[in-house]
C-alpha cells in the first residue's frame, strides 16, 4: 500500500469547530491534516497516523491546538476548563517527547491580566477559569519547548456558527434588546480572517506569543446598528483597553478581508463548506 507522503502533517485538535473547519477550508494541498480528539486519544493510533503520512526525512510534523470546551455560556468559569488543562498538558507531553514537532497553541486576549482578580495565584493574573488555563498552558508550553513554540492570541473571534449567547448570533436573532456595555469597543475578527492568520504563522519563523487582531476595534452598538437591529443600552461610554497592532502579521503579508461595516451581509454568505 502506497504511502500518503506530504511535505508538512499537522495534528489538529477541534477540527469539528468554528477555528478548525475554517483551518482545513484555507490550509494548502501540501498539507495532509490529521483530526485528533483529545478525549478520545490514542497513542498508537496517532503515532500510525502520522507515520503513514509523512516522510521522516523531509516532512515537517505541527501540531495546532484549536479546541477548548468553551460552547457552554458559563464556560469562562467552568471547572472543565481545567480538566482540559490537565489532558492538554497530557497528551502535548507525549507529543514533544516521540516526536520532532512544533507546538502551536491557541490562546486568548482575556489572558492578558483584569482588574478584579478572582485566581491570583497565576502568573498572568486572569479573571477567569478559561483564561487562567489558557495562561498556565502557554507558560508551560513555553517551559518544555525551551521557547520554540507558538502561542497565538486571537482577540474576540466570530462566526455566524458562534453559540448563541455570543454577541452576533443573538443580535443576528433580533437580540438582545439590552446592550449592558454599548460602546465598549473591541476588535472583532472574523474566523475566516482568524483562521488564515494561524495559517501565516504557522508557515512563519515567528516564535513564541503573537496576536491575531485587526487592529481596529468596534462596539456593541456599531456592530447593532450595521445589522440594523434596535436594541436598548446603558449610555456609560468606555473606552477601547485594547489598541493594539498586529505589525508582525501585516509584515508577513496577512490582511483581515471581512468588513465588519458590512458585517450582515459577509455573516449571510459564510457556509460551512
Amino acid at each position: 500500500m502506497a504511502l500518503n507522503i506530504s511535505k508538512e502533517v499537522v495534528l489538529l485538535s477541534g477540527g469539528g469547530g468554528n477555528l478548525g473547519r475554517s483551518l482545513k477550508k484555507y490550509a494548502s494541498e501540501k498539507v495532509h491534516i490529521i483530526d485528533v480528539s483529545f478525549w478520545e486519544w490514542n497513542n498508537s493510533k496517532i503515532e500510525s497516523q502520522i507515520m503513514s503520512s509523512m516522510d521522516n526525512e523531509k516532512s515537517k510534523l505541527k501540531f495546532i491546538h484549536t479546541a477548548w470546551p468553551v460552547s457552554e455560556m458559563n464556560y469562562l468559569n467552568s471547572k472543565s476548563n481545567k480538566e482540559f488543562l490537565l489532558k492538554s498538558k497530557e497528551n502535548i507531553q507525549w507529543l514533544v517527547g516521540s516526536f520532532d514537532i512544533e507546538i502551536c497553541g491557541i490562546g486568548s486576549v482575556l489572558e492578558a491580566g483584569s482588574v478584579n482578580d478572582i485566581h491570583d495565584d497565576t502568573p498572568a493574573d486572569p479573571e477567569s477559569y478559561y483564561a487562567e488555563s489558557k495562561a498556565e498552558l502557554n507558560l508551560w508550553l513555553n517551559q518544555i519547548t525551551h521557547g520554540n513554540y507558538k502561542w497565538l492570541r486571537i482577540s474576540n473571534q466570530f462566526s455566524r456558527f458562534d453559540p448563541q449567547f455570543k454577541l452576533i448570533p443573538q443580535l443576528l436573532s433580533g437580540g438582545p434588546t439590552f446592550l449592558c456595555e454599548p460602546n465598549f469597543r473591541r476588535d472583532y475578527i472574523h474566523v475566516s480572517d482568524s483562521a488564515k492568520a494561524v495559517l501565516t504563522l504557522t508557515e512563519s519563523q515567528t516564535l513564541g506569543v503573537s496576536l491575531i487582531s485587526t487592529g481596529e476595534s468596534i462596539s456593541p452598538l456599531e456592530i447593532a446598528e450595521s445589522l440594523g437591529v434596535s436594541v436598548e443600552y446603558d449610555s456609560e461610554v468606555k473606552s477601547n483597553t485594547q489598541n493594539t497592532f498586529p505589525d508582525n502579521l501585516f509584515k508577513l503579508g496577512w490582511t483581515p478581508n471581512v468588513d465588519l461595516s458590512s458585517i450582515k451581509n459577509n455573516l449571510n454568505e459564510e457556509t460551512l463548506d
